[in-house]
């Protein structure tokens, strides 16, 4: 019978080596829209597996991208159960001037420094070490812990790491066909976060809203509109303007309610079940609005609505948003033109039952109806659908127990409101339960200063030592 708090113990006596591992990673930038230090940071994380003793280590290549990083540590116990844990390695590009240190320093400062509960005590800034570095790095600090103090693991582990997360995982799908004998040797698979919300409470998801990103643009053509070069903007009289034709067009498709107008976009959407309805509403009791608002920077919530309808609509609604919009002259000063082209950048966020098919076919009947025909629409690379785990399933009983053997309240949530390709596992073929899960506090995701506690580090170690073991045992 392995003894957990020798373990525990070992992650205290190692703790300052564990922070200075996961600090030196998270200086090396690995900027996936850029390229810049992708090679660099691929090879460190590789020699970390390594080191672990993992086998299989190396690289899945792709003709177009970057590659994932595959590898798999396996238990002495010949019954030990299959754990496919996912994770990222790709971060998202920085604005230097915004943030309150270097933003690839990983420097450790106070808490109250960034505007955080200085309870919260000191806190590692860098880019990447919330979404998703810290996390990963930190449940390998934990693997090695229990290996150097037990000499072994209680489960088996593969792990896939992906290098394109943030530009929408184009390759997820495809490594899972090439993959696929090695995948199917797994019971579920997890997914490592540091998720404790404001209040201390352990948010566990189960599920995630897919995602399918698009373009829609105008270019003057047959239709109307100036041809190759932009015109001069009296021509506005006199010549149709594709910038203010895809204004009209984007503005045809969301009420100012925030409800889709596009004819047939809610026909699949799965009415919730009892079971998201009692989560929703656990949820709603626990959570501090005011708190909130000030977390968000609002004075008050989307068109007033009630708060309760809100909440509803961010766990289980699908949403429609633009991302950017692009035409003519932005630079400083004013050009007065008519430019020629026009382009906008959207998000459709899916949920139960919807399919990517039916969203865009709906999209491109609803342009053409209501007057839009010259407008474009492309679906770009990448996205991913919604899955939904049960929670009898062994892997969630396995986060509630270790979050309660922590001494930490679990909160059940019907799915994310954003998304990650959970949905390449969780679905056909493949069809595995799926957990989110990590003790610790962080934020500001693609933000300047994002964060996470230098506690919350050690905590989720320690969980993550827990978790195998009580996922073991189920």
């Amino acid at each position: 019978m392995v003894d957990l708090n020798q373990i525990y113990a070992h992650i205290d006596t190692h703790f300052n080596d564990h922070i200075e591992e996961i600090k030196r990673f998270l200086r090396k930038p690995g900027i996936s829209l850029t390229g810049e230090g992708m090679h660099e940071s691929t090879e460190m994380l590789l020699d970390l597996f390594r080191s672990l003793g993992a086998i299989n280590v190396h690289l899945v290549e792709f003709e177009d991208g970057w590659p994932l990083v595959y590898a798999e540590l396996r238990s002495r116990d010949p019954q030990a159960k299959t754990l496919l844990n996912y994770g990222m390695w790709d971060v998202m590009p920085v604005r230097p001037e915004l943030w309150r240190v270097p933003p690839f320093g990983a420097e450790i400062i106070p808490a109250q420094d960034i505007g955080l509960n200085p309870d919260w005590g000191p806190v590692l800034v860098s880019r990447g070490c919330y979404n998703q570095r810290g996390p990963l790095l930190a449940s390998l600090n934990a693997i090695k812990s229990i290996k150097e103090v037990t000499g072994d693991i209680p489960v088996n582990l593969i792990f896939t790491i992906e290098n394109e997360e943030e530009l929408g995982s184009p390759h997820m799908a495809e490594f899972r066909g090439r993959y696929m004998d090695n995948l199917k040797r797994a019971d579920a698979f997890h997914y490592h976060r540091m998720i404790q919300n404001p209040e201390g409470e352990h948010a566990i998801f189960l599920g995630a809203k897919g995602i399918v990103t698009l373009e829609l643009s105008v270019e003057g053509g047959e239709w109307g509109g100036p041809i190759g070069k932009p015109a001069n903007s009296p021509d506005d009289a006199w010549v149709d303007a594709p910038a203010w034709r895809l204004v009209w067009a984007l503005s045809s498709l969301k009420a100012q309610n925030g409800r889709v107008q596009i004819e047939g976009f809610y026909d699949e959407v799965q009415p919730p079940t009892d079971e998201d309805l009692d989560l929703i509403e656990k949820i709603r009791l626990a959570t501090d609005v005011e708190q909130l608002k000030s977390k968000l920077h609002i004075e008050n919530f989307k068109g007033g609505a009630p708060w309760e309808t809100l909440l509803r609509n961010y766990y289980l609604d699908p949403v429609l948003n633009i991302d950017g919009y692009e035409s003519g002259y932005t630079d400083e000063g004013v050009l007065t033109n008519l430019p020629h082209q026009a382009l906008a950048k959207l998000d459709i966020r899916l949920v139960p039952n919807m399919t990517v098919d039916h969203v865009l076919l709906c999209l491109r009947r609803h342009l053409d109806k209501y007057g839009f025909p010259e407008v474009t629409l492309k679906k770009m690379p990448g996205g991913y659908d919604w899955y939904r785990t049960p929670v009898s399933e062994d892997i969630i009983q396995a986060i509630i127990s270790a979050t309660v053997k922590h001494g930490v309240k679990p909160q059940l949530w019907p799915a994310m409101p954003w998304s990650f390709p959970g949905s390449v596992y969780a679905k056909p073929p493949l069809s595995l339960p799926m957990g989110t899960s990590g003790l610790g506090r962080g934020g500001w995701a693609h933000s300047a200063n994002e964060y996470i506690t230098v506690e919350g580090i050690r905590d989720h170690e320690k969980y993550t030592v827990t978790l195998l073991y009580e996922y073991a045992k189920l």
